[in-house]
């Protein structure tokens, strides 16, 4: 009996007793093996060339902000991208108190529709008030801060409608939060970049099988031409607001908590690095 502990190439040698048409597969497979390891692999692009990422075309109003991302990769794009969805602090309702609600919705509902208002102003925790009789529209901007720090964006948000005699009194908790906790507390709507070579957009191929700097026979689009990097592609960013916060404080905001989370995690590595040098100089 074989021992199932056995190398490669014994598996792959020819045997006294075995099927000829299984010997034969199996020399095949092992040749073609060796030719694919001693093939120059040219589906990867070559390292890519140390260039300091800057930031130019920045077009910014208060709900809408463009720019292109220059010598960047493709991870520090999406980082950029995941930290004005995820890490930017911005107002909105936690939770929201109903003291009277004779209306046709359920409190649940009403709640909901609150929580989703976007909200603007200093970033601490206040209150805001609403006490509505019917017949009448109760719309977001019913919604009144007692110490006017709380503004609301949409104001013609229409909440619920009442009918003669019906009557709505809450009170909603504004707290300061990230989009981590809830979708409710992401100001960015739709953060997106796409690849653009110096002055030319284009959609790039990922297929494995097609060359580099040629059109790919299944996509239709030209993949990236190994021999010149990536140093000559750009991401080419834009999104918009919510109006809880203006769209170029996001971006600055964004990249200084980039800035310091990666900051820690490097100056993490270095005392890593300078404890087990000196545990080792120690032990030598």
């Amino acid at each position: 009996m074989l021992s199932p502990f056995r190398s490669f190439s014994d598996r792959l040698r020819p045997r006294i007793g075995r099927d000829s048409v299984t010997q034969a597969r199996r020399l095949r497979t092992k040749e073609s093996l060796l030719q694919r390891c001693a093939r120059p692999v040219s589906h990867h692009p070559p390292p890519r060339p140390t260039a300091s990422m800057k930031i130019e075309s920045l077009a910014a109003r208060d709900d809408k902000c463009t720019f292109t991302l220059v010598d960047g990769t493709d991870a520090m794009a999406n980082a950029i991208r995941r930290t004005l969805l995820m890490d930017v602090p911005v107002l909105a309702t936690d939770t929201v108190r109903i003291l009277t609600n004779s209306s046709s919705f359920p409190d649940e509902y009403i709640a909901h529709r609150i929580g989703l208002v976007p909200l603007s102003g200093a970033l601490e925790s206040s209150v805001l008030c609403l006490d509505v009789t019917g017949p009448a529209q109760v719309l977001a901007g019913d919604l009144t801060s007692p110490d006017r720090a709380v503004q609301v964006v949409a104001a013609d948000t229409l909440l619920v409608e009442l009918l003669e005699d019906q009557k709505l009194h809450l009170e909603a908790h504004v707290v300061v939060g990230t989009g981590k906790r809830h979708a409710r507390w992401c100001a960015a709507v739709a953060p997106a970049y796409r690849l653009q070579t110096r002055g030319v957009d284009f959609c790039e191929c990922f297929c494995e099988d097609t060359p580099y700097g040629t059109q790919c026979p299944h996509c239709g689009h030209r993949k990236r031409d190994a021999s010149h990097g990536t140093s000559q592609i750009d991401h080419k960013f834009s999104f918009e607001t919510t109006g809880a916060a203006k769209a170029l404080a996001m971006l600055t905001a964004a990249l200084a908590f980039l800035r310091h989370d990666l900051g820690a995690i490097a100056d993490a590595c270095e005392r890593k690095m300078a404890t087990l040098t000196s545990a080792t100089g120690a032990a030598s």
